[in-house]
């Protein structure tokens, strides 16, 4: 993908979560050339393509955890930040320091700071950077993240990929099968499977549109279109969660919210709080200085955080911005938000798919409705599953099953779960549904070093890598998978880890399993497909690019090729 698509991706992706307005205004090429004029260097074309669409982020209205684009114009600052910070933690000879270890041993320079790494992305632990200045094995241009600390042996120099366009791609293309790259429609429909399935929960009846529109008459105000569609599924809680004090507060019960609020806080202050000025006012000019507002509606509470959307905004702010109201001794109020929309995508995204968490039981059970299911086929058709592997270094929600070799199957197994959960984006036709579900697997020769104590390791890790990779690129919006795609190992192809492999493709795995195991029907009448990788060498590749997937298998029956197990010493069907 060149990075005029790749871009046009990465804005679509933005679009869907509602993020658009995070973006910055386009570099003119004026801006580029003043830029390059000042810093003596010349920007990739593919970085400045970017520029020109966006110059950067703003920061305020990036989710937390999120690395963040750097306009043109803050560049040059971050960089003095950057020789700011190693002179005061590495002291006047900072520029003779070196780290004990750099994972760009050989690529990038071992220093703290270059003024030829270009920062064009941050997070909250470093920088993203064009090296101009690589060391003699790196290529002049190349991506690499530094993270330097005050401690060296935490600090790391990283090489990402030799061009921006390449890095892009790769980013673009992660960004886009992220979870949370999902749009905010589809986040709430998820969030309410969820809330309906929790048994936890006690919800209300929902809410008429007349009886809500009598709500807003009343207060003179218009709630937001995606709050009332929550209070048209369900009108709030009728009790709090008993673990974290969660509260969804419905339209007809803001009132009474409002003045238990106001109640509370008078008894603590000892004073009007709509009239008294809170300690952090100065911090924010978006809304009124004091405690409390009767135009501020609570819709949300959790513990001593009140979500309440302001109807009496100062001029730097906006009607109907949620507030995060710190209701605890620490009174505090901010305004991070400047729509409902945008407070409710984050909220949604950080409850229904956490980072460092699994998916809610509620949830599973709401969208990983096969996982058992698959589990039984699979012990019915190959044996016991000795080993489920949890990617903890992805935000995935996809397994991966390991079988050792048994009696009824010679060969190693790692077969995903959860795949099948969300249907693929199969273009239209007759066929789709039959083809929107499946599940990957490999099969690995008996003698494999493969087992539950080491599939991190070198030769245990390839086939784990490339059933995640193309899972997760399943799983990402407009792709699919299906019988006969090849799957080269990059452009051009290089071999597979120690293998002589160069890419796989996808077949049926009906050599070694019956069509009985191969496609499966649900309890709830979906098809769901098992296709195998089938990693091939470069010459089988290039037939398969040029004659199809019946001439490849033809070549397969002549070199007695009779199963899909990924074997390094198998003949090569090409020669």
């Amino acid at each position: 993908m060149d990075t005029a698509e790749s871009l046009r991706h990465y804005l679509e992706t933005f679009a869907a979560r509602g993020l658009s307005s995070a973006l910055n205004p386009g570099a003119t090429e004026a801006d580029l050339k003043n830029f390059e004029s000042e810093h003596g260097i010349r920007l990739p074309e593919s970085l400045a393509s970017i520029y020109r669409a966006f110059n950067g982020q703003i920061h305020e209205l990036i989710p937390p955890g999120e690395p963040r684009w750097l306009g043109l114009e803050e560049i040059y600052g971050k960089q003095q930040e950057w020789r700011e910070f190693c002179e005061t933690y590495y002291g006047k000879h900072w520029p003779n320091a070196r780290l004990p270890h750099i994972d760009a041993e050989g690529l990038a320079k071992n220093t703290l700071y270059n003024p030829f790494w270009l920062p064009f992305m941050a997070d909250n632990e470093g920088f993203y950077c064009v090296d101009f200045d690589p060391e003699a094995g790196g290529s002049s241009g190349q991506i690499i993240y530094t993270k330097i600390n005050t401690d060296p042996t935490t600090s790391d120099i990283i090489h990402l990929d030799d061009s921006f366009a390449l890095w892009f791609d790769s980013h673009a293309h992660a960004l886009g099968a992220s979870h949370h790259t999902v749009g905010l429609g589809t986040l709430i429909d998820e969030y309410l499977t969820y809330q309906r399935l929790n048994p936890a929960l006690t919800l209300n009846p929902p809410a008429s549109p007349n009886d809500i529109r009598i709500t807003e008459h009343i207060n003179g105000i218009r709630f937001p279109d995606n709050l009332k569609t929550i209070w048209q599924a369900y009108n709030g809680y009728k009790h709090p969660t008993a673990d974290n004090r969660e509260y969804w507060i419905g339209h007809d019960a803001i009132a009474t919210a409002q003045a238990a609020w106001r109640d509370k806080l008078a008894a603590r202050l000892g004073s009007d709080p709509a009239t008294t000025e809170r300690p952090d006012a100065g911090e924010s000019s978006q809304t009124q200085p004091y405690y409390y507002h009767p135009m501020w509606l609570p819709i949300y509470q959790m513990g001593d955080i009140i979500i309440a959307l302001d109807y009496a905004p100062t001029e730097d702010g906006n009607t109907g911005q949620p507030l995060v109201i710190y209701s605890g001794e620490d009174y505090e109020i901010i305004t991070d938000y400047d729509s409902f929309d945008e407070w409710l995508y984050t909220f949604l995204s950080y409850t229904l798919y956490p980072e460092e968490n699994d998916d809610p039981p509620q949830l599973a059970a709401a969208n990983h409705s096969y996982r058992s299911e698959i589990r039984a086929h699979i012990e019915q058709h190959i044996g016991p599953i000795a080993a489920t592997f949890k990617r903890e270094e992805s935000d995935s929600s996809i397994d991966l099953l390991w079988l050792p070799p048994g009696d009824e199957h010679p060969y190693h197994a790692l077969i995903t779960s959860g795949l099948s959960d969300r249907p693929m984006d199969v273009p239209d036709g007759p066929r789709r549904t039959q083809r929107e579900r499946a599940e990957l697997m490999i099969m690995l020769p008996p003698d494999w070093q493969l087992s539950s104590k080491n599939l991190h390791s070198e030769q245990g890790y390839w086939p784990i890598v490339w059933l995640s990779m193309l899972a997760d690129y399943a799983q990402s919006r407009d792709n699919w998978i299906a019988i006969g795609n090849l799957f080269p190992n990059g452009n051009p192809m290089t071999p597979i880890a120690d293998t002589p492999f160069s890419g796989v493709t996808i077949l049926p795995p009906l050599v070694s399993h019956s069509h009985d195991f191969g496609t499966y029907r649900s309890k709830d009448g979906n098809r769901i497909n098992i296709y195998c990788l089938m990693p091939l060498y470069a010459g089988e590749i290039e037939l398969l690019n040029r004659e199809g997937l019946e001439a490849l298998l033809a070549r397969f029956d002549a070199h007695h090729i009779s199963g899909e197990i990924a074997d390094p010493t198998r003949p090569d069907s090409s020669r």
